[in-house]
């Protein structure tokens, strides 16, 4: 006998208004994916680096060779995955729209949560922490702010 206190989930009732807090539409998201996953890419090599370059360092013996590599490589690999799931998410600029929205922007959330933190999780605070820390808190804020929904216009039509 079934259990009468289980109900099959409801889906997300998008006649709602999301609230004002969500004002970035997806138009303008994924206009700026792709160049925030550049901007997240070159961090390493931002001002804020000992003599104002990350990969220079390394080779006049300044820095340890894993200080440097850790700073530099964490926003690679975070701003090749921000390319790839941008190009596999389902919105205006997803090319093969295989990614639900909602999961792009828990996607963009944990990974500039994880390049916010990258400094002190990965030990190289101590040379190098803002640029990989105002990145990472923007695209905290992005995800945050995006609307859920495409955006559609006064007749009905997805614009």
């Amino acid at each position: 006998m079934a259990n009468p206190s289980i109900t099959a989930p409801t889906p997300p009732d998008y006649s709602k208004p999301e609230g004002a807090w969500r004002f970035i539409p997806t138009t303008v998201h994924g206009g700026l994916d792709y160049p925030m996953a550049v901007l997240i890419i070159v961090v390493g090599f931002l001002p804020g680096f000992p003599n104002g370059s990350g990969a220079t360092d390394i080779y006049k013996g300044q820095v340890h060779a894993h200080t440097v590599a850790w700073s530099m490589i964490v926003p690679i690999i975070l701003g090749a995955l921000t390319l790839i799931y941008s190009a596999l998410t389902n919105y205006e600029a997803g090319m093969e729209r295989m990614i639900p929205f909602r999961l792009h922007l828990t996607f963009d959330f944990m990974l500039g949560l994880l390049l916010a933190v990258s400094p002190w999780l990965f030990h190289f605070s101590n040379q190098v922490y803002l640029p990989h820390l105002i990145v990472g808190l923007l695209r905290m804020g992005f995800a945050l702010f995006t609307s859920v929904r495409p955006f559609t216009s006064k007749v009905g039509t997805p614009s």
